[in-house]
């Protein structure tokens, strides 16, 4: 029990500080745009950081992000084969998944 507890005030720790970092990653972030949108002339109700991020995703070429997670993934799938011909290099006949997974 104590360890799950452990383990849980670790986690959340962790993702405490990751979302203050993300937050003060945004604050600045957004202070640039507001600028930037003043010295072009758009009001500030106009000018939202979320919305032209949101934008961005929307009008994105998911061709190049499809191939870009292919590309990852044959990555992740070569690499996971290196690692099973060392360890049959050894003597170990681990099991592709295992190595995928965990690569």
């Amino acid at each position: 029990m104590q360890k799950h507890l452990v383990k849980g005030v670790k986690v959340s720790i962790f993702f405490a500080v990751g979302m203050i970092i993300l937050y003060l990653v945004y604050q600045r972030q957004n202070v640039a745009f507001q600028a930037d949108c003043s010295v072009k002339g758009i009001p500030a109700e106009n000018c939202s950081l979320l919305q032209k991020v949101a934008g961005d995703i929307g009008n994105a070429n998911y061709f190049w992000v499809i191939i870009t997670m292919v590309l990852f993934m044959m990555t992740n799938i070569l690499r996971a084969l290196r690692w099973k011909m060392m360890f049959i290099a050894i003597g170990y006949k681990p099991k592709f998944i295992n190595l995928f997974v965990r690569s």
